[in-house]
């Protein structure tokens, strides 16, 4: 397995950590962020690299839960525009 692999696994790990410790609350208060956390796990999961897949679709799902899948798909959608 290269580096730059192990690397990005365990970036998205990271990033699955974190999402996991974020308070509904975090993703009004902090919209661009919030907005590029959902980006780049969306990206993630388009790549269909099941080693990093495994990673952020818990995350993804996470956030669902925390905020609500409405606000969830606002959030893809404006990742797309």
């Amino acid at each position: 397995m290269s580096k730059n692999l192990s690397l990005a696994e365990f970036s998205v790990g990271v990033l699955n950590s974190f999402v996991k410790f974020i308070q509904a609350s975090y993703y009004e208060e902090q919209k661009e962020s919030s907005l590029h956390i959902v980006m780049t796990l969306t990206k993630v999961i388009e790549s269909k690299k099941l080693r990093m897949v495994k990673h952020a679709t818990p995350a993804m799902l996470h956030i669902k839960q925390t905020i609500g899948s409405d606000r969830l798909k606002s959030l893809i959608i404006e990742t797309m525009t």
